[in-house]
Formats: C-alpha cells, structure tokens, sequence
C-alpha cells in the first residue's frame, strides 16, 4: 500500500529549510485552531479572497482557472503554471483550487503550499482535499482559508464551494455529502437570482465519468455518499459547470444536461489511470482555463472550455453554451461543440465583471 500511494503522489519532500513557512506550531499544539502570531495575512482566507476578486472587476467577460492536485516535488509543476497563468492575455479574475495540495508530511507540504502562492497572478479560492485534511490539515485549512462550504455571486453567477472529502481525511468514511450539506446547496441553488450556477469540489461523482473508468480503473473512483441526490440537485438547478479534482487527469461530459469536468492534472503523477481514447481527456499536466462573454441574464450562455499544458500548449478546447433563461420550455441541458462555435469565429475574452460577495452559514 505505501508503495502505492507513493506511486500516485509522487514521492515528494518538503522542509522548512527548503524555503516553506514553518508551521510547525500546528504539530505542537493539537489544540491550535487560529493562524499563530506572526503568520497572519500571509494567504488570504477565501472570504478575503472573494472580496479581491470584487475589488478588480469592471463589468466586461469572464475568464477564471481551475486547478487540482498540484503536488509535486518542490511544487515545480504548480510553480511552473502559476508563471504561465500570470503571462496569460487577459488576465484571469480568479483560480479555483481544487484540493490535495498537501501531501504527508502535512505541516511541512502546507508551509511550502504557502510560499508557492505568496504571490499569485489572480486570488485563488480553495476547496479541502482529502490529503489536505489529513493529520494537522483540517486545523490548518480552516484556520488559514476559512469555511469549508461557501458561495460569491458576480453578475448573474453563482459559484457554490464544498468540500466532499472524508472529515480529517479517514480513509474508513466515504466521500460525499452529508444531509445537512445536501440541504445547504438546495438552498443555494433553488434561489432564483443569480440565475446561472457552478460547482467546485475535490472528489468526482462516479456516474458521468464511466467512459474513463474501464476495468480495474473503476475501482479507484467509488460512488459519493448520496451521491444519486447530489446529482439530481446539480441537474434540476440547471448547474451550468460542476469541477472536480482528485483523478489525476482531465475530463469532461455532459451528464444530465451539466457540463462535468474532472481536472486534476497540477502537479502530482499518474501511474494508475488507463488511457482513455477520448477527445478531451488526457494525463498529461494541465489546468483548466473558462472563458465566458458578457451577456444579458435572459440571453443564452457562451464560452469555452480549454485545458492548458506546459508551456502554453492547448491539450484540448471546446465550446459549451446554456439556453437563454427567458425562453419558455427553453431547453436548459449544457450543449458541448466544437470551437470556435459558430462561423464567425471565437469571441475575444475581454476583461472581467462585476462581484458580488455571497457567504455560506458553516456546515458542519
């Protein structure tokens, strides 16, 4: 078994004297739940973050990353995209995290985590891994990033954040979601205004991604707990994109009118998934960068889905559209086409637009 996990983490080593934030305090005292003296501000907390990304919006298209399971050696992979991310043309508004950024020996992975995003090209939202939550983890993540479940609105969007990891990382309880938490996002997706929805976790659900799960490969993907309920409430809110991490690749499909992507490509090794012959799926290292143009709250959606390689390379690209929500019996399931879209060409990102900063109550 720990020859395994060695395999899909990569054997990585981490250590204060490598340059990390010495976090060590958290390993001392079982009972430190706050960021210590001394170590303040040094990464926003995500409601910090949320406000950042208010504070540098002007009301123009949308264009955001999405990254997961960025460990590597050093984090040389994740360093290298951050650098790339930055040279980007427009600039992203933000970057989605989605979790195992962190690998054992916690307290130290988490201090060079810290360095590594000391200064970031955009403000960066995370969401718990089940790496990130083990040992000292769950006390550092809250501690450092705050509530585990939340949501901001920008213009007409909503972006929902939870965790689905085990609770302090327990190989023994299933991922997924709770009752209380299922509750939660009925909630906050039921809400009619902002109109268009997208979900961020670490763990995939199993069902819309069993194109790439043949033979033994399957076994590495379990279903969520109540995972058949999370499904149905991501498709009857009409959940335009839902990101998941945790299987080191990239991949997407519409399952139940919902744009589904598993992108996990940020750094750590893949030895155990098969290659898949499909056209948006690789294993190589990637993010996924969302490209959305203004348009009115009852217009149709458009934008593009690109997964990024090293050195700037595009491994795939797609278009993706929503019906426009003022048509009645509009069909609202996430179409996926080719890019450019239409004859016209693509559209030209443009420069972000306005925030509006929504919290969750904690769950527990």
């Amino acid at each position: 078994m720990s020859l395994l996990v060695a395999l899909i983490t990569g054997r990585c080593s981490y250590s204060v004297d490598d340059g990390g934030y010495d976090l060590s305090q958290f390993r001392q005292d079982q009972q430190l739940v706050s960021v210590p003296e001394g170590l303040r501000g040094v990464v926003p907390t995500n409601r910090e973050a949320v406000r950042a990304i208010a504070a540098r919006n002007d009301g123009r298209d949308l264009r955001f990353v999405i990254i997961g399971d960025t460990v590597s050696d050093g984090n040389k992979t994740f360093r290298t995209f951050l650098g790339e991310i930055a040279a980007l043309d427009p600039p992203p508004a933000f970057m989605v995290h989605l979790g195992d950024r962190v690998v054992s020996p916690v307290v130290e992975c988490y201090g060079a985590y810290f360095k590594a995003i000391a200064d970031p090209p955009c403000p960066i939202l995370h969401v718990d891994g089940n790496h990130d939550v083990r040992e000292e983890g769950e006390r550092i993540s809250r501690a450092f990033f705050g509530d585990k479940d939340f949501y901001f609105d920008r213009g007409d969007m909503r972006f929902v954040f939870m965790s689905d990891v085990p609770k302090a990382g327990l190989r023994k309880e299933p991922s997924g979601f709770t009752r209380t938490q299922l509750d939660w996002l009925e909630k906050v997706l039921s809400e009619p205004a902002p109109s268009r929805k997208f979900f961020f976790a670490h763990v995939p659900p199993r069902a819309p991604f069993k194109k790439i799960d043949p033979g033994l490969a399957a076994l590495f993907t379990p279903p969520l707990e109540n995972e058949a309920e999370f499904l149905d409430i991501l498709a009857r809110h009409h959940v335009v994109l839902a990101a998941f991490g945790h299987r080191h690749v990239h991949a997407s499909e519409v399952y139940n009118g919902v744009l589904m992507v598993i992108t996990g490509g940020g750094g750590q090794r893949n030895f155990v998934d098969p290659d898949v012959n499909e056209p948006r799926f690789t294993k190589k290292s990637h993010y996924t960068l969302v490209d959305i143009p203004r348009s009115g709250p009852a217009g149709p959606l458009e934008g593009i889905l690109s997964c990024m390689g090293k050195g700037h390379t595009t491994l795939s690209i797609t278009s993706f559209s929503q019906g426009s929500l003022s048509a009645n019996g509009s069909d609202l399931s996430v179409a996926l086409r080719p890019y450019p879209m239409s004859s016209s060409g693509p559209f030209r990102p443009g420069d972000p637009a306005p925030t509006r900063p929504g919290a969750s109550p904690r769950t527990p």
